[in-house]
């Protein structure tokens, strides 16, 4: 989108996403400025009614300052709180704030003078927003969370950095981030430094898998990519590194069963012939002929789910699938069983977490060296 002329709104759902493109916009109007224009940035990160309208009475009396030698301004009020549906938006006192402040924009009209808003979270159905949308003079981000919107933004910052990310790695990389954007970027900042010595500049898959921290709680990458690797020294060392700094064993045990039942699925899809986990990655055709034929047992299969396989990215299924093949139904369904064990039990021993995971890695790596044999 163009940058409107005179003043503009930025604003969405992502803190991070809607600071990077305001930012960018803030630093092309200085560039096309030149080097004489005079910029003043507002802070709106707020905790209080009085902080909101002291900081839009700051935000309007900077527009209306004259400049000092004639030059043209940029005023940025920056990553504003108080535009969404919040206790602080919903206070009236920032609803008559922001009702001033869209009154004064009408009759805004300094050619010298650039008003750019940003701000996160926002509720487009409020005035402000709408005053500004109706003007084309808003844009809305909206991340939404989506593990395949992820993937696509975490490739393209790899091609502005002039690097590249293989898309299983784009996808392991969301997964240790656990869908924060701002970690993302970040991440893939310091992957990209990283790689400045090397021939190759490729973020990996391996090289996500040793460098990325896992970051929150909603996924345990480290200990379930190693579990399903048969790496027992490397799983054990992931369940002491999580109770170290954690006490519940169910995140642990959840991340498993949701990994083992995918695996599960798509071993069953292999052995009823709908696919085959043999090949470099799994037909899409297959995939979807086999999603036809089970809908009615996913109920809308057709749409993005962590329940079954017909809702995953095409690449972390490839790389499931190796592991599937790799491991016969009955083992899988005996892990499944295994995992259900030592849930029950974790309720009756809730002092005996760490140790009851810790047996559960090894009876399980027993259980597939049984097999093996």
């Amino acid at each position: 989108m163009k940058i409107p002329d005179g003043y503009a709104l930025v604003g969405g759902d992502d803190e991070y996403m809607v600071d990077r493109q305001a930012d960018e916009w803030f630093k092309a109007l200085k560039s096309n400025y030149g080097d004489s224009v005079e910029v003043e940035v507002v802070d709106g990160r707020v905790s209080t009614v009085s902080d909101v309208e002291q900081c839009l009475a700051q935000f309007m009396q900077a527009g209306q300052n004259m400049s000092l030698f004639g030059d043209q301004k940029i005023i940025w009020l920056r990553q504003a709180n108080f535009l969404g549906d919040n206790q602080t938006g919903r206070a009236e006192g920032t609803k008559k704030a922001l009702v001033s402040l869209t009154d004064w924009l009408k009759g805004f009209s300094d050619e010298n003078t650039y008003l750019l808003i940003s701000g996160s979270p926002i509720d487009k159905r409020k005035a402000f927003p709408k005053f500004f949308d109706k003007q084309k003079k808003a844009l809305f981000i909206s991340a939404s969370k989506n593990a395949d919107q992820l993937v696509q933004l975490a490739t393209l910052e790899c091609q502005n950095l002039g690097i590249r990310i293989e898309e299983d790695a784009a996808v392991a990389l969301t997964q240790r981030v656990s869908g924060n954007t701002r970690m993302m970027m970040n991440e893939i900042e310091k992957l990209g430094t990283y790689l400045v010595s090397s021939d190759d500049k490729t973020i990996t898959y391996n090289l996500v898998n040793e460098m990325v921290s896992q970051f929150g709680e909603t996924e345990f990458f480290e200990l379930a990519d190693a579990f399903y690797h048969f790496n027992l020294e490397k799983a054990l060392r992931s369940v002491r590194k999580h109770f170290f700094t954690h006490k519940d064993a169910r995140p642990v045990l959840s991340n498993l069963q949701n990994r083992n039942r995918l695996l599960i699925q798509l071993r069953s899809l292999h052995d009823g012939k709908w696919i085959d986990l043999g090949a470099r990655q799994i037909s899409a055709a297959s995939l979807k002929s086999a999603q036809q034929a089970y809908r009615d047992h996913f109920g809308a299969a057709d749409q993005k789910s962590e329940f079954h396989p017909f809702g995953q990215n095409p690449w972390y299924l490839s790389r499931l699938s190796h592991i599937a093949k790799a491991i016969p139904l009955r083992t899988l369904i005996n892990f499944q069983l295994m995992f259900v064990g030592t849930f029950s039990r974790l309720i009756d021993h809730p002092n005996e977490q760490e140790q009851l995971v810790r047996n559960l890695v090894i009876d399980c790596h027993e259980e597939l060296g049984r097999v093996q044999r």
